[in-house]
């Protein structure tokens, strides 16, 4: 069933995945906070004047070279001019919506590695991709690009792992104390969905609560082994799986969620800090299935047969 994944039509699908989510996020509310400055150099914006990143004017700038470049970008129109284009107004908007805001969605920064990863692959295969249609035979989609995807999201992840250890332990001697399940409870006191079975065992339970902030730190600081083999990257997705799945269950109400949509009954209120996790866990399970699980037929088709960049 995976045969007509052999050519570039893979990679474009995925193109096109990264900039209808590069499209939708951009278009998110944005509600800026007065008390949100950040006191200190968080992204390339914060050295800019507050009330600069708070104008709307700035927002909706932003917004419109976004959408509109992701439109060139989708109908291969002044590539690679258009993908580069994408990369850095994304960039611009997601640093304006760190400067303004007290909390880091990492989601932004997922998707906006993913989308240099691609204008990269635009940039370097631009003849073949401008000459054959999405359709066609030519296998314009290089193992390097796939390749590069999974370094992006393991290394992250084990990033996260690394932050998590030295901001225990910032002389690495004993960053394992983070796990001591404690912190797990807090979080789960403040932000999980008081109606889980799972959520009041773990509150109950701090040996239990160790345990499971334990496997979080493990799958974190190995999630960079995926790289390695295709048995590795499939073992850490399962994990990975696991992982998110555990967040969405434990600090989503999904009855709430539901209810908002329109399906079901809402019982009772989001709970807080909810559409955080909503948000990035969703994302990352999302590409962590779209790139973790790829058949090796694909991988291999790939390592058989890869075009020379155009001149």
């Amino acid at each position: 069933m995976f045969n007509w994944f052999n050519d570039q039509r893979f990679g474009v699908l995925t193109v096109r995945v990264l900039l209808l989510m590069a499209i939708g996020m951009s278009l998110l509310p944005f509600e800026p906070s007065p008390d949100a400055v950040t006191g200190g150099d968080v992204t390339f914006l914060s050295r800019v004047p507050q009330e600069e990143l708070q104008d709307p004017l700035v927002v909706y700038g932003f917004q419109v070279v976004v959408v509109l470049a992701s439109v060139f970008w989708l109908l291969n129109w002044l590539s690679p001019w258009s993908c580069w284009v994408v990369v850095a107004s994304f960039a611009g908007l997601s640093a304006l919506r760190i400067e303004n805001s007290t909390e880091l969605c990492h989601s932004y920064w997922l998707l906006w590695m993913l989308l240099v990863v691609h204008a990269l692959w635009y940039s370097f295969y631009s003849s073949p991709l401008r000459s054959s249609s999405p359709g066609g035979t030519n296998r314009n989609y290089p193992a390097w690009v796939y390749c590069l995807c999974v370094l992006v999201l393991a290394w992250f992840h084990t990033l996260s792992g690394i932050g998590k250890w030295m901001a225990a332990d910032p002389d690495w001697a004993n960053g394992w104390k983070w796990a001591d399940g404690v912190s797990l409870q807090m979080w789960l006191q403040m932000f999980g969905n008081p109606d889980s079975r799972l959520v009041r065992f773990l509150l109950q339970e701090v040996d239990v609560a160790r345990v499971v902030q334990q496997a979080i730190l493990v799958i974190e600081l190995t999630a960079i082994l995926a790289i390695f083999t295709p048995t590795l990257r499939r073992f850490v997705g399962v994990a990975l799986v696991v992982y998110y799945a555990f967040f969405l269950h434990c600090f989503v109400d999904w009855d709430s969620v539901l209810g908002r949509w329109g399906v079901g009954a809402e019982t009772v209120e989001l709970a807080s800090g909810a559409s955080f996790p909503l948000m990035s866990y969703g994302f990352f399970l999302f590409w962590v299935c779209w790139m973790f699980f790829v058949p090796d037929r694909l991988l291999g088709s790939w390592a058989q047969k890869s075009p020379s960049p155009s001149e």
